[in-house]
């Protein structure tokens, strides 16, 4: 088997659905198969998925695992040479698995992972990979929150546009090609991230043992972006992911520039509570599960 492709289904089984059918429609030159872990979807995802696709292999965790563990989950059930790693809210635009299974084959570079040119609905390009958190980022970040490319590099644009690929520091999470072997070497995602920098931190250990992690201009897919998490009521999701932030700076940073970033996110959370941005209940919420990181 050449690829494993392993998609992550909570509670999003129409979006789940287009995107297999989009596989199916684009993929040829490989083999593949096709793994859904269901989230412990709510809905009537699992009965829908066994309908329309009876040759999908479907586990189901009695568990929402999140992203990272639910993708553990599913790859020891793989059996393919690679995994894809692809989010239920997209769809393949072109045979972008055979793009990426080429490029693992034939690049002589130190790959880690690979992932494609990303775009919304309305075929724009929609942020396909970032740079590292710094504490300046992330501290941009949370003063900014709207904004969405903080992490995006001109530089790389520029060169992707140019040679039809580039080096990156990760692939965003939505589509992420690589070896099996080299995820099972790096004991795949690290579960004490829930959902969000998870592949920051999976790809930063990557390079810390000389990998490299490249976009590809020409394997072009649609990704809708956090379909399933903007369900969730605005402070869930930001608790979420400001979290996953502290995890990530605590992991790969010191002590000190961890609490440096810990304690400026609560002292700007605490002048937004007093401007009214949020309710003392949303703010008192979001701090204490910030202290409890």
């Amino acid at each position: 088997m050449d690829v494993s492709i392993i998609i992550i289904n909570y509670n999003t089984v129409d979006l789940t659905i287009q995107c297999v059918h989009s596989i199916y429609e684009k993929t040829y030159g490989v083999d593949f198969e096709i793994i859904i872990v269901d989230n412990a979807s709510s809905d009537d995802s699992v009965i829908r998925i066994k309908r329309t696709f009876p040759l999908v292999t479907l586990i189901e965790s009695k568990e929402n695992l999140g992203f990272g563990r639910a993708n553990n989950l599913g790859v020891r059930s793989a059996v393919g040479k690679y995994l894809f790693l692809l989010n239920s809210d997209t769809v393949l635009i072109n045979n972008a698995i055979e793009v990426f299974w080429k490029f693992m084959e034939t690049t002589s570079a130190k790959v880690g992972v690979c992932g494609g040119t990303l775009y919304d609905s309305y075929q724009r390009e929609n942020g396909s990979y970032g740079t590292f958190p710094t504490v300046k980022s992330i501290l941009q970040k949370a003063i900014n929150r709207e904004s969405s490319n903080l992490y995006y590099s001109p530089k790389q644009n520029s060169a992707l546009k140019m040679n039809g690929y580039c080096k990156v520091d990760y692939v965003l999470g939505a589509d992420m090609f690589l070896s099996r072997a080299l995820y099972n070497d790096m004991d795949g995602f690290d579960p004490i991230f829930f959902m969000y920098y998870e592949e920051s931190d999976l790809q930063k250990r990557m390079v810390e043992k000389g990998y490299e992690n490249y976009v590809l201009g020409t394997a072009q897919i649609v990704h809708l972006v956090n379909v399933s998490v903007n369900k969730l009521p605005t402070n869930k999701k930001r608790m979420i992911v400001d979290k996953s932030m502290l995890l990530y700076m605590k992991k790969h940073h010191s002590i000190h520039i961890y609490l440096v970033v810990k304690y400026a996110y609560l002292l700007l959370e605490l002048l937004k509570s007093f401007r009214g941005k949020y309710t003392l209940r949303d703010s008192y919420q979001y701090l204490r599960a910030l202290l409890e990181t």
